[in-house]
């Protein structure tokens, strides 16, 4: 462990974004760092799901079984980042992903009706 871990500094937090190939060694040094939440209060999968969402690396027809196997939780949280759903990432940007955006839809049909509002900002701000 040659880095400090602090609630302001989880390492494996960064590193599940910007060089998600060395998160496997980064666990075993950092493994209380694993359990606890960053800043904007997300756990390490929904900051791996994001992060591979902001990359453009999981593409539906490529890798299904990506979004069959993302949490309730990964669904459902924002990133902050970007301010977006995870079906809002999919959707904009040079690359988007409408099947992807059909399926986190259709798995989790409450994100447009329990956030209307919050969607509905956000779709403004973007426009």
């Amino acid at each position: 462990r040659w880095i400090p871990p602090s609630e302001d500094n989880l390492i494996i937090y960064a590193v599940a974004e910007v060089a998600p190939h060395l998160e496997n060694i980064m666990t075993i040094y950092y493994r209380d760092a694993v359990f606890a939440r960053d800043r904007s209060g997300r756990t390490l999968s929904q900051v791996e799901f994001h992060a591979a969402l902001r990359r453009g690396s999981q593409s539906f027809k490529a890798n299904a079984s990506f979004y069959a196997n993302a949490t309730d939780s990964q669904i459902e949280s924002r990133d902050p980042l970007s301010g977006l759903y995870p079906f809002m990432m999919l959707a904009s940007g040079d690359c988007s992903d409408v099947d992807a955006v059909n399926f986190l839809l259709r798995r989790y049909p409450e994100m447009l009706t329990s956030n209307t509002n919050t969607v509905i900002d956000i779709l403004i701000r973007l426009l």
